[in-house]
């Protein structure tokens, strides 16, 4: 299989690989779609740093056809569906994750980061990642990747309390700044 993976900023190098092999829990993924982003731009130019594991394979924003498994998938997920994948994998052992909060857990992974992202032709989910699995019946791979993006989009709207057909105004540099 093919990925792109980051040695060092700006050393981007198509790779060949083996299919992972799977451990007990795990499943494997085969990419669909995967989006870049202003994070994904930052760490190839070493702009970020922070929580990044090189070499990596950059690329959170991903869907894919789940096509193998050794063990259970998660409840409503079965061989061969459309899937997109939550980057974060909390530890959900610290305080955070048992307060209900894996988003701000600080030992968790991420896929792009630490784990194998969407820049591969196929991803293996460990088995504490398998709640990461979103199934997507009949969506488009190309929507099913905008999934993580549009949710982080949802969640603002949500904190900010904007209701439906409420007008708002965004304003700033977004990453960049």
């Amino acid at each position: 299989m093919k990925q792109a993976v980051l040695h060092s900023p700006n050393d981007l190098r198509l790779e060949e690989h083996d299919i992972p092999a799977l451990e007990p829990g795990d499943a494997l993924v085969k990419v669909t779609s995967a989006l870049l982003c202003g994070t994904d731009v930052r760490i190839y130019t070493g702009a970020k740093t922070k929580n990044v594991t090189l070499p990596c394979v950059l690329g959170h924003e991903t869907a894919g056809v789940v096509v193998d498994s050794n063990g259970p998938l998660p409840e409503g997920v079965e061989l061969g569906d459309q899937v997109a994948l939550y980057p974060l994998v909390p530890c959900g052992e610290c305080v955070a994750c048992r307060k209900g909060h894996p988003n701000i857990c600080r030992h968790r992974v991420a896929f792009g980061y630490q784990l194998t992202g969407g820049l591969s032709q196929y991803i293996r989910v460990p088995r504490s990642a398998r709640q990461c699995l979103i199934p997507l019946g009949g969506v488009p791979a190309t929507h099913a990747a905008v999934v993580e993006p549009l949710a982080c989009a949802l969640n603002g709207q949500n904190l900010a309390k904007v209701g439906r057909a409420e007008a708002v105004l965004v304003s700033g540099c977004g990453p960049w700044a």
